[in-house]
């Protein structure tokens, strides 16, 4: 007979979430035969156990305050540096000092900075609420500029690898094949003189318009960085998708830290502040509409509905609550699989239940059972599996949840030979939406 151990991680009171790991099969005891069993276990991480610090004499206090003072202050004028160097087209600068900012504000066993990317550069910023346009970078000519931005296909263009300089640079990405739209990334362009002719051409979804002589100014990409950031379902792991509204499964708690009123920090427990919130009651599931925000300078706390939410200094990302209207849809901007953020084992005995996710088909990844998966398969490999995509494609996959099974079979399919399981706890199946 198997066993199963089940727990939730916690990283700094966020939001947990269940990893399957597979560790190798175990052979079966002398004399008896049959399939070998591969038993699974989830990590689970106990939350750390603080004890209140005791209280400091008057004079001690008011040394405490004046550190945290100057510390703010010192962070602020970081962050001025960062934006400027941001808006001056110093990316990789400004991602040096959101770093460190990072690491002197940061929560403890928040994990530290990894690499040079369009989300640490705007880190603790405010976002631009005008485009990048390359004329007001016109004394900066022959130099080579790096912009932290993200792709859209709205903006007026004019050329072909070559662009004037009043065009839309998050655009003109698009064009060039450098980015999606909704994909954020580092951009390298040379300032160019005004050019004679821009020609025209239909690129990557946008079409860009042709222009005699520009004599202002021209530019021209001669480099991206750009990458797919790691997805969970830890809000945070959301930070770059500002602006966005993501659905997602929730149930109500009235446990599990929460920081902020209306506006959450986003390692908030996202069921406790929908109960805080009054968009869930204690024990209620539903679907929940998620607003990502920026991070605010400041998270007032307040009792509402059996939760109390705690007060916080300058956070980095926040988010916003409400109820989310069927049909339920899951997904992600710029064509990003969107299974992973969703917690499959939170909808475990609700048969029946089913809701919309934008997957992008993978060709690796765990996968038991055949029709009927284990709610631990990896949804993006159990949809080429099912043959309901091809690895790479994006699509729309129904996911219908299904009773736990005594036994899943293997197959091999569309490339995937999925794994046998015995008993299991909870399943889902997969249909194509047209």
């Amino acid at each position: 007979m198997k066993t199963h151990r089940f727990g939730t991680a916690v990283l700094s009171l966020a939001i947990g979430t269940s990893i399957g790991a597979q560790v190798p099969a175990q052979t079966p005891p002398p004399g008896q035969t049959g399939q070998v069993t591969v038993i699974r276990e989830r990590a689970s991480v106990p939350p750390p156990q603080c004890s209140p610090l005791p209280p400091l004499s008057q004079d001690a206090q008011l040394l405490i305050d004046r550190l945290k003072q100057d510390q703010s202050a010192i962070v602020e004028q970081l962050r001025y540096l960062q934006q400027t160097y941001r808006d001056a087209g110093r990316a990789e600068d400004a991602a040096a000092i959101a770093a460190q900012v990072r690491l002197i504000v940061q929560r403890p066993q928040q994990p530290p900075p990894v690499g040079v990317t369009a989300e640490l550069v705007n880190e603790g910023l405010p976002l631009r609420d005008q485009p990048v346009f390359m004329s007001a970078y016109r004394a900066h000519l022959g130099e080579t500029l790096s912009f932290a931005i993200r792709g859209r296909a709205d903006q007026s263009v004019w050329g072909t690898a070559v662009y004037t300089d009043d065009s839309g640079l998050e655009t003109a990405a698009v064009h060039a094949g450098l980015l999606r739209a909704g994909q954020a990334g580092i951009v390298k362009v040379r300032v160019l003189p005004g050019q004679d002719r821009y020609d025209a051409s239909d690129q990557n979804g946008v079409r860009t318009a042709a222009y005699l002589r520009h004599a202002e100014g021209s530019y021209r990409f001669t480099a991206v960085a750009a990458e797919t950031p790691t997805r969970s379902s830890s809000l945070a792991s959301l930070r770059d998708l500002v602006g966005q509204s993501v659905v997602l499964p929730a149930v109500g708690t009235v446990g599990g830290g929460v920081w902020g009123t209306d506006i959450y920090t986003d390692d908030s427990a996202l069921g406790a502040a929908a109960v805080h919130a009054g968009v869930l009651r204690p024990g209620e599931f539903g679907f929940v509409k998620v607003t990502l925000l920026p991070g605010q300078r400041h998270y007032d706390g307040s009792p509402r509905g059996g939760v109390t939410s705690q007060s916080y200094e300058d956070w980095e990302g926040s988010f916003r609550v409400e109820f989310a209207p069927q049909p339920w849809v899951v997904q992600l901007p710029g064509g990003e699989d969107a299974s992973r953020i969703v917690q499959m084992q939170m909808l475990r005995g609700r048969t029946g239940l089913s809701f919309v996710v934008q997957v992008v088909g993978a060709s690796a990844g765990p996968v038991w059972g055949s029709g009927i998966y284990t709610d631990d398969s990896s949804i993006a490999a159990a949809a080429v599996h099912a043959g309901v995509l091809k690895p790479g494609e994006l699509g729309f996959i129904r996911v219908t949840i299904a009773e736990g099974r005594d036994s899943y079979e293997s197959a091999q399919r569309n490339g995937i030979t999925s794994q046998p399981y015995e008993k299991w706890e909870g399943s889902f199946r997969l249909e194509r939406v047209k």
